[in-house]
């Protein structure tokens, strides 16, 4: 029945999906994957350049991270021999004293 409605009324009276399975034609499907086609790999184009960019960032990070870490060391280091040299002044200023609170003691 409604297959002659729809045939008398050019379609008209056709559920819109039997409408579109008939008048779509398969290079306007193509053309609208093609699309969908492009547009993804225009977004993956993009994640792309942007890991590229956050990676270049953070290579720049890590390579002042590093310098600040070894100028950390050479301070450290400079520290201990400071504490050192001074630990053997107060050893060589408390032999001293304790020399010289012999010698008075005597």
């Amino acid at each position: 029945g409604w297959v002659l409605l729809g045939l008398l009324s050019f379609g008209w009276l056709w559920p819109p999906q039997i409408r579109e399975h008939l008048f779509t034609s398969t290079i306007t499907k193509h053309s609208e994957i093609a699309e969908e086609d492009e547009l993804r790999k225009r977004a993956v184009e993009n994640l792309r350049s942007e890991v590229k960019v956050l990676k270049e960032d953070l290579m720049q990070e890590l390579a002042v991270d590093r310098s600040q870490l070894v100028q950390l060391k050479s301070q450290i280091a400079e520290r201990k021999a400071e504490i050192s040299n001074e630990m053997k002044h107060i050893k060589r200023i408390m032999t001293m004293l304790f020399e010289q609170h012999s010698t008075f003691a005597e």
